[in-house]
């Protein structure tokens, strides 16, 4: 519930960073180490209206993924304990709003635009 209101919290104060990425052209976020910690990778990629949703991991991780829509409402939820890729298909345009935590701490969030 606590990582629940910390998103409900940051879909409040990123009206403004919405806007802007809804405005940019951005279709792909790359892999990248997040975090400064070299044991996970996270990465979405997208797809038309698709995403895909990658996870590599050295060590047995519990990551969590969550996705919500700009009205802040959840639309995925995952529990991703090992290294795989996980597709989320048949969305519909518009902006959402993601977050990775392992034990507890963010590792990463952002927004996507499905156009």
């Amino acid at each position: 519930m606590r990582i629940i209101n910390e998103i409900s919290k940051l879909l409040l104060k990123s009206s403004l960073a919405v806007a802007c990425f809804f405005l940019s052209s951005a279709f792909i976020i790359k892999s990248e180490r997040w975090n400064n910690n070299p044991e996970i990778v996270v990465s979405i990629v997208q797809e038309n209206n698709d995403l895909t949703v990658s996870v590599e991991t050295l060590k047995d991780n519990n990551i969590k993924f969550y996705m919500f829509n700009v009205e802040g409402r959840l639309i995925k939820e995952l529990n991703i304990q090992e290294s795989k890729k996980i597709s989320i298909t048949q969305l519909e345009k518009g902006i959402y709003i993601y977050d990775f935590f392992s034990k507890d701490k963010r590792i990463k969030n952002g927004q996507i635009a499905l156009r």
